[in-house]
């Protein structure tokens, strides 16, 4: 287990049951330097959680620099991916619960990567996203990284707020049908 965390609150490694490295940078620094000790250039993940500013920036170069290390069948769970109003999606952190524009990374993927397999649970407060076919060579995002960020920051979150099953790939929040997507999305690769 491998946590990336600039400003940790408390011991978040001691509940982990087995060995576990804490990585006290940002995401950034990670992926531009991925640590030799960390065995990911060897191996890889095959489960990778993002839960970083809730900006889209952020999130869409967590997810390059994930991608680009990720084991076969990788699975990739984006946090915070459903808006729930337009005041607490935006970029700028205006109210007390904030989930940013970071839920911008779905309809993306959706339309840059349509190799990916994409669902989004309805999970409380404010949604899960998991993405399976991963392919560390594949260049797209990092290649059209500019225009995509300038391109996606102007989306507001009405047609996500509006249209969630459309916009978001929304999936059921149930542990049954989460496995059968799962193995479905196994099966298809």
């Amino acid at each position: 287990m491998i946590g990336v965390d600039p400003a940790p609150k408390g011991d978040p490694l001691s509940r982990c049951a087995g060995p576990a490295r804490l990585y006290r940078r940002t995401s950034a620094d990670f992926f531009a330097a991925v640590p030799a000790d960390s065995g990911l250039a060897d191996t890889g993940f095959d489960l990778a959680f993002i839960d970083g500013d809730h900006r889209f920036d952020t999130v869409l170069d967590d997810v390059i620099g994930a991608e680009r290390l990720a084991a076969p069948g990788a699975v990739l769970l984006l946090h915070d991916t459903v808006p729930l109003t337009a005041e607490t999606a935006g970029r700028e952190h205006l109210t007390g619960f904030h989930t940013g524009d970071g839920w911008k990374i779905v309809p993306c993927l959706r339309a840059l990567r349509p190799d990916l397999r994409i669902v989004t649970l309805p999970t409380a407060p404010s949604g899960l996203t998991v993405v399976t076919g991963l392919d560390p060579s594949n260049t797209r995002l990092s290649e059209r990284r500019a225009a995509i960020r300038e391109s996606y920051a102007r989306l507001p979150p009405d047609a996500a707020l509006h249209a969630p099953s459309r916009v978001l790939a929304l999936g059921l929040n149930d542990p049954e049908a989460v496995r059968r997507w799962l193995r479905q999305a196994a099966d298809a690769r």
